[in-house]
């Protein structure tokens, strides 16, 4: 990597060239009068991060694209926070090819860098298309990859319950299985009170709720197989996780089903207000927007009580948006409600976009998106949880969550900021060792939890 900053594809901007040579001045002023503490510096240029890239963007949106695009020395600055070796010296683990090469796990959310939301928001304002992340991939081929998931689960176990009613002489398996495939959406539609379901005419109701009837009746008949064919307990649960896996796939194709049309529904809303301007109307309102990110951004560092820094760390190396995603597709099957709050009824499953800088993850209402800092601190679980907790708290306003919450013993009388943060550390601890057997909550609050966060079912 070089000793300093710079961009080969802006080498002859003036202003970009200046706005990087700024950024050596002043690191050298500051390591002179700060005698080179290292934290210090970096904290006293957190902003040159803005300013170079403000400088960066006004070079490519000159000359009015139509899609932005980042290269490899772009991507590590914007998404990383990296201004050469000299102000930002990398940890020994920071890989960057697989680092910048990483791609997400195709799942129920839609994954992106800061530089891909970036790119969204210059798409967005005038009136393009959305590119599809650098990282991640299209709506249509999340949903092809969580179909064919699906299948395959269903296939699995299928098979399994073949062989079971097979060694208990049970003749009439088909017809279960079939009902079991057949069923499943409309079963999970009513489970869960989704849109189809929640909207449904009188007709529609009733076709869905005899659906659900036939698909629960489906089930006993598979758990009477499950219990006459004597299985281990580690056998029936094995089999039982199988299913629920099914069921969890089908609701996230659900959910990825509904996202195209709200996304659309989205950008549609943001395109009328903006396509009206002028193409230097358009790049002021696109500067303004990304200057406008800034708290959001720098709310992952604030909550870890980290500095206000966007900067590359030298004492952690960063986790890969593979790593990131895996995570979080993971650790939302637990509270599989989430998708079912008001927020995303109106606007879709939250994006989640992995953004520079250390700390834990946040909510930003404004973009009904999940900030995952690529620093992690403590962990990424720890982080991915943590924007999980601000979304169903920030998220919640219907307040199913926050108004029993709030009404708990130990809550009275604290500050909704104090409430947050224990909900955040509350909910860390009810999904990453609750959910693995540990008892760590009072039982006032796993009471709470169970109630209100688990997933329904009948």
């Amino acid at each position: 990597m070089a000793e300093t900053i710079e961009f080969a594809r802006w080498k002859n901007v003036p202003e970009v060239a200046a706005a990087a040579a700024e950024v050596e001045d002043k690191f050298v002023a500051y390591v002179s009068g700060l005698a080179g503490h290292i934290e210090s510096i970096r904290l006293s240029m957190a902003d040159t991060y803005w300013d170079l890239l403000i400088e960066l963007l006004r070079a490519q949106t000159e000359p009015f694209p139509k899609a932005l695009s980042f290269d490899e020395q772009e991507r590590m600055f914007i998404d990383f926070g990296y201004m050469g070796d000299r102000i930002t010296p990398l940890n020994p683990n920071f890989d960057m090819a697989q680092v910048l090469h990483s791609k997400t796990e195709l799942g129920v959310f839609p994954f992106m860098t800061f530089s891909d939301f970036i790119a969204e928001g210059w798409a967005v304002i005038t009136g393009q298309e959305p590119p599809v992340p650098v990282c991640g991939a299209s709506t249509d081929m999340r949903m092809r990859a969580m179909e064919r998931r699906l299948r395959t689960l269903l296939d699995d176990r299928d098979e399994t319950l073949m062989k079971l009613a097979e060694t208990v002489h049970e003749k009439d398996i088909v017809p279960v299985l079939e009902v079991l495939n057949e069923c499943l959406s409309s079963a999970m539609k009513v489970e869960h009170r989704m849109r189809e379901f929640r909207e449904a005419d009188d007709s529609l109701r009733r076709y869905l709720l005899r659906e659900r009837t036939r698909y629960v009746e489906a089930e006993r008949k598979m758990r009477d197989i499950l219990v006459s064919a004597s299985l281990p307990r580690y056998a029936f649960d094995e089999f039982y996780a199988l299913h629920e896996s099914g069921k969890i796939a089908a609701i996230k194709l659900i959910y990825l089903r509904q996202e195209e049309e709200k996304t659309e529904r989205r950008v549609k809303r943001t395109t009328n207000t903006s396509v009206q301007l002028s193409q230097d109307m358009m790049r002021k309102e696109f500067e303004l927007y990304v200057l406008s990110k800034r708290d959001s951004i720098y709310a992952p560092t604030k909550l870890a009580s980290y500095e206000r820094s966007l900067l590359t760390p030298r004492d952690s190396a960063p986790a890969t948006y593979a790593e990131m995603s895996q995570a979080v597709n993971r650790l939302c099957e637990p509270d599989m409600e989430m998708f079912a709050v008001a927020k995303v009824r109106m606007y879709g499953v939250p994006r989640v976009v992995f953004v520079p800088g250390q700390g834990l993850g946040s909510y930003d209402p404004a973009e009904h998106a999940v900030m995952i800092p690529v620093f992690p601190v403590t962990s990424i679980e720890k982080a991915v949880l943590y924007g999980m907790a601000s979304f169903r708290w920030f998220g919640d306003d219907d307040r199913v969550v926050r108004g029993p919450y709030e009404l708990l013993k130990e809550n009275r009388g604290k500050s909704e900021e104090v409430i947050a943060a224990s909900f955040r550390r509350d909910y860390f601890n009810w999904i990453a060792k609750e959910e693995s057997g540990y008892k760590v909550l009072n039982s006032t609050v796993r009471r709470t939890f169970e109630r209100v966060l688990a997933r329904g079912e009948d």
